[in-house]
């Protein structure tokens, strides 16, 4: 369902630790301070800071055809071959004003910058209600729709995290400085306090699943 864009942005403590605890939801197990670093370092690097987060989209995660849940419109910009561009234009639909919802932008190199404005379905990206439900989103699709750059996104590596995002297409930007950035965030965040101690009924319970495996493995 579409809803409206709204700001969200958050504390990059708090967002840490919305991390840590939607890895243990997802993963079973927490990631490492590391590759914390490297995931608010992404946030940071797609969002400004915080700045230009909607509706607790912290990968700034397009919301494609297949996509189930809510969504907002807001425009944004790509930078795209100009084979790309041309099928944008080609594709284009109209403004609430009657002028294209896709607007060709200066060149960078070999390729041009494409200006994407509600409602192009380009504009549509995923939403949520909390910074828990985004957290645990983005986590998971880093784990399954951009899988190859998951090893490097818990060993800490920003340099090849960046780099594995872009073979697999989640940007458009430059690789050198989308990865120099990530690197620098990374660093900068790597000196945040961050609460990454586990809640007492998830220690619990992994304290009673590991004592239950050890018994399985001695019971004769």
């Amino acid at each position: 369902m579409k809803v409206e864009a709204v700001r969200t942005p958050c504390e990059p403590a708090a967002l840490g630790r919305a991390l840590f605890l939607a890895s243990v939801r997802l993963l079973n197990k927490p990631l490492a301070r590391p590759a914390i670093n490297v995931t608010l370092a992404q946030w940071g690097l797609e969002t400004g800071r915080g700045k230009a987060c909607f509706n607790f989209g912290l990968g700034n995660v397009k919301a494609t055809d297949k996509w189930q849940g809510d969504y907002c419109e807001r425009y944004c910009n790509e930078l795209l071959t100009e084979a790309q561009a041309n099928s944008a234009f080609f594709r284009a639909g109209k403004r609430e004003d009657g002028t294209p919802d896709v607007v060709f932008g200066a060149t960078v190199g070999n390729l041009r910058i494409v200006n994407f404005y509600p409602p192009n379905p380009a504009s549509r990206f995923r939403a949520f209600d909390s910074l828990e439900d985004g957290a645990l989103d983005y986590l998971a699709i880093l784990a399954d729709r951009f899988a190859s750059a998951w090893s490097y996104l818990e060993a800490g590596d920003a340099d090849g995290f960046a780099h594995a995002l872009h073979r697999a297409r989640y940007f458009t930007a430059d690789p050198k400085t989308y990865a120099a950035g990530l690197v620098s965030l990374a660093r900068e965040y790597s000196h945040l306090t961050i609460d990454l101690v586990l809640p007492e009924a998830d220690i619990a319970g992994r304290l009673a699943a590991d004592q239950d495996a050890a018994f399985r493995m001695i019971k004769p």
